[in-house]
């Protein structure tokens, strides 16, 4: 059947928050447009919302536009790829949902529920920060780099060194290498518990960056002590341990010659320690998925009706907040075929409404439900796989 352009106005996300407008644009276009209204704190003083919401659609636009497919459930029908538009309305009354905007960065961001004051007292909202459309690692550069993150996240990065010091060892590992013609190479003693090491780091998660690794080399020469450590960085390299979270750490004795004069002694040793989390959050750089999380973006799914995948809501106390979970888990079941629920509930991973930047299929659930609904037909998830 031939698409004929049609909007479905004021579409209500079933998982108990979040509203939308739909439009269906020929020959191949989903819009999904939610109004936004906003309050501005009085610690903003002459706010640009203009500005921020331009800069807000931006990162809107990077993560989730094309990610997600609709196709008409009937042999050969067509197939809609999703685009997401916010707008800004002068009034309450217009909008999905409204914004209260603060000064800061993510500490208080997120799905607020009514509060006396706030927008009538009766509506749920979202609060935004004025610096939320920074990606993370610009945003929290100083609180990175002195080793300070915010709570909601800090956990993530001990638990990942947790679970490297389980396999490694918490404390400091001796590593043997014998002397070759022209340098050095790990001694097959040590072959096992390096390996083990560098399973252990290398399967570090993707959104997360490598617990770093300091590793010491001491000799008379400053030259041999840098041989030492080096071989040891690169046996790691080729064993999945990024460069960049590799530390070496020559320390010379000051002591060159021997009386009397002895030949080279064969093997030498280094000692190889796994570093603190406080070391990862200094390693967060472009790229990586928590450093490149972008508050604005993650918040926006919010208004398509999802939750954070990093909590787990089952004890809050909030019926609309602790139903929202299971009212998820439920639309993906009625989805024909079923759409994967992944196993995220209370646990950090690389989704966008986590802390990382994927759209999955999962994230479509609320859009396809309400273009079902309002249109009477019956239309699939295609994309993302």
């Amino acid at each position: 059947m031939a698409l004929v352009q049609v909007r479905y106005n004021n579409c209500d996300a079933a998982t108990g928050f979040g509203q939308f407008d739909l439009n269906v644009i020929p020959p191949a276009t989903l819009e999904v447009i939610v109004k936004v209204y906003f309050d501005v704190d009085n610690n903003l003083p002459a706010f640009n919302t203009g500005a921020f919401l331009n800069a807000w659609q931006a990162n809107v636009s990077t993560i989730w536009d094309n990610k997600i497919r609709i196709k008409l459930d009937e042999q050969n029908g067509e197939t809609l790829t999703t685009r997401f538009v916010i707008q800004e309305v002068n009034g309450l009354a217009g909008c999905h949902f409204p914004v209260y905007l603060q000064k800061g960065y993510a500490q208080d961001s997120g799905v607020k529920f009514p509060k006396v004051g706030k927008f009538g007292g009766n509506r749920i909202y979202l609060s935004l920060m004025d610096q939320d459309n920074l990606p993370y690692y610009q945003a929290a550069a100083a609180s990175i780099q002195s080793g300070v993150l915010g709570a909601a996240r800090v956990g993530m990065f001990f638990d990942e060194q947790q679970r490297v010091f389980n396999i490694a060892g918490q404390g400091p590992a001796t590593i043997t290498l014998n002397r070759l013609p022209n340098g050095w190479e790990v001694a097959l003693g040590s072959r096992a518990l390096l390996n083990n090491i560098c399973a252990a780091i290398a399967a570090t998660p993707d959104y997360l960056p490598q617990p770093p690794i300091k590793i010491t080399a001491a000799s008379g020469l400053t030259t041999k002590a840098t041989a030492l450590a080096q071989t040891v960085v690169n046996y790691m390299r080729a064993r999945g341990v990024t460069a960049p979270t590799t530390v070496a750490n020559a320390v010379t004795t000051k002591k060159k010659f021997k009386m009397p004069f002895t030949s080279h002694k064969p093997t030498a040793t280094v000692t190889l320690e796994v570093l603190a989390a406080g070391e990862m959050y200094k390693r967060l750089t472009p790229g990586t998925a928590v450093a490149d999380y972008v508050v604005t973006a993650h918040e926006f799914g919010h208004l398509l009706g999802l939750v954070d995948e990093y909590l787990d809501y089952s004890s809050m106390t909030n019926l609309i907040i602790k139903n929202s979970q299971p009212l998820w888990d439920n639309l993906c079941d009625q989805h024909q075929p079923q759409v994967t629920k992944r196993d995220w509930h209370g646990k950090f991973n690389d989704s966008i409404m986590s802390v990382g930047t994927r759209v999955f299929k999962c994230h479509a659930v609320t859009i396809w439900e309400a273009l079902a609904t309002a249109s009477g037909t019956d239309w699939k998830i295609v994309a993302p796989v």
